[in-house]
């Protein structure tokens, strides 16, 4: 077997998680921004995380100094590496860039197929929502070698938060701005969609951003660690909280509809 096709094999089946979300990214970004917008994002987000992580292995902007473990209990050494960064690992800031977009757009109520989409407001409130997330999947995942992950990166200096330096979420922040101010670009230049194109809307990007949530609070519990636990609890509830208000709220005037019950639907 071809050495690039059996280390993308060893990928998929030592990182189901990772490629599971992004088959639900893909699934709701095509409905919601249609194919070329969903490409469009994809190729930003990857080239955007891929660089940003690249530099920090080397130089510690944005991140922080850190490394990735190749070895055993670590990160297989048959799975491909991009000049350092695993494949994997890029990929998932392109789902979360786009979940955390999706909530952005429906905590402030934007129209996702109005203008508003492309606001600066938009792009700020999905780089919070993106680096906020990474404060819940960061800790759980720097203690891989308790659960599935593996033992796959450290900080050498370590970090105030659970082991994570204040850097790391600082160029979050950094990155998910960029991603979805680029992105927003692309928007622009794309023009209108086609008539018939998919016009779905970000609730199913919002129940993706809940989902990594979920599976990484239970995580932090069922390794024993209930102070990650909580602190991530005490980031997701106001997200969580803001959500649901918007989903049992009535819909405003060209903002996004919320979830359609059955009931909806017969009507």
């Amino acid at each position: 077997m071809p050495a690039p096709l059996e280390g993308l094999l060893v990928t998929l089946a030592k990182r189901p998680y990772v490629f599971g979300f992004l088959a639900c990214y893909l699934i709701a970004a095509l409905r919601h921004l249609g194919p070329r917008r969903t490409l469009a994002l994809t190729v930003i987000g990857y080239l955007v995380a891929w660089s940003s992580e690249a530099s920090s292995i080397r130089t510690g902007f944005p991140y922080g100094l850190y490394r990735y473990l190749v070895g055993p209990g670590g990160i297989d050494p048959r799975e491909p590496l991009v000049l350092g960064v695993p494949l994997f690992d890029s990929i998932s800031y392109v789902f979360l860039a786009y979940a955390s977009y999706a909530v952005a757009l429906l905590v402030l109520d934007a129209d996702p197929h109005g203008p508003a989409r492309r606001s600066a407001g938009v792009a700020l409130a999905a780089a919070a929502l993106f680096c906020a997330i990474d404060t819940i999947v960061d800790p759980v995942a720097l203690r891989g070698e308790r659960w599935f992950l593996g033992r796959i990166y450290d900080y050498p200096g370590g970090g105030a938060h659970f082991g994570v330096p204040w850097t790391n979420y600082a160029g979050w922040l950094l990155v998910g701005f960029l991603i979805i101010f680029l992105f927003q670009r692309a928007d622009a230049r794309l023009g209108a969609p086609p008539a018939r194109a998919p016009r779905g809307g970000p609730w199913p990007g919002a129940l993706l951003y809940l989902a990594v949530v979920a599976m990484n609070v239970g995580i932090a519990f069922r390794i024993g660690e209930p102070g990650i636990g909580l602190a991530s609890l005490a980031t997701a509830l106001p997200i969580a909280a803001l959500l649901a208000a918007r989903a049992l709220g009535p819909p405003r005037p060209g903002g996004p509809e919320p979830p359609r019950t059955k009931t909806d639907a017969a009507v």
